[in-house]
C-alpha cells in the first residue's frame, strides 16, 4: 500500500498526469478552432486557412526536427546541474530562432506574390499575417521545448493550452478583422 502511495506521489507520474489532460484541453480548444472557423468563413477562405497552417507546418517541420534533441541536451544539463550552460543554451537558441523568424518574415513576404496565386486569393495581408505567425510559432515553440527537457510539465503544459486558448481567439478574430 506504502508503494502504491509514494508512486502517486512520483513527479514524473504527476507531472505525466497533469501534460495528459492539459493536451486533451488543448485539442479541444483547437477542435473549437477548426468548428467556429469553418461556421464564420467562406468555404473559399476555410479552405484558405487550412491551406497557411499546412503551408506554416511544412515551413517549420525542419526546426521541430530538432526538438528532441534539444530535449536530449537540456536533461542532460540538468542531470548534471550545469544550469549556466542550459541558460547559454536557451540564449543562443532564442537568438538563432529570432534571426531565422525575422528571415521567415523576409522570405515570406518576397514570394507572397506566389503564394497568392497559389492560394487564388489577392489579399496580401492575409500573407503578412501568416509570415508573423509562422514567426511567432517558431519562436515561442522554444520555451515549450525547454520546460520539456527540464522535466516542468505545467509549465510545459500551460504554454502548449495558452497557445492552443490564443489561437483560437487571435485566429478568430484575426478571421473577423481580415474577413
Amino acid at each position: 500500500m506504502s508503494t502504491l502511495k509514494s508512486k502517486l506521489k512520483d513527479p514524473i507520474l504527476i507531472g505525466s498526469t497533469f501534460f495528459f489532460f492539459a493536451s486533451i484541453f488543448s485539442s479541444f480548444f483547437s477542435y473549437l478552432f477548426q468548428l467556429i472557423s469553418s461556421r464564420v468563413l467562406t468555404v473559399s477562405d476555410y479552405g484558405i486557412l487550412v491551406s497557411l497552417f499546412s503551408l506554416s507546418t511544412i515551413i517549420i517541420l525542419p526546426l521541430s526536427l530538432l526538438s528532441p534533441a534539444i530535449i536530449k541536451k537540456v536533461s542532460e544539463f540538468m542531470a548534471k546541474e550545469r544550469f549556466s550552460d542550459i541558460t547559454s543554451l536557451f540564449v543562443s537558441l532564442s537568438v538563432l530562432f529570432l534571426i531565422l523568424g525575422v528571415f521567415l518574415i523576409f522570405a515570406i513576404n518576397v514570394f507572397s506574390s506566389e503564394i497568392v496565386l497559389w492560394l487564388k486569393t489577392e489579399d496580401t495581408r492575409l500573407i503578412f499575417t501568416f509570415s508573423l505567425f509562422v514567426a511567432f510559432s517558431l519562436i515561442f515553440a522554444l520555451p515549450y521545448t525547454f520546460l520539456n527537457g527540464l522535466l516542468r510539465f505545467k509549465g510545459a503544459s500551460f504554454i502548449g493550452f495558452l497557445t492552443s486558448v490564443l489561437k483560437l481567439i487571435l485566429g478568430i478574430g484575426g478571421a473577423v478583422v481580415l474577413g
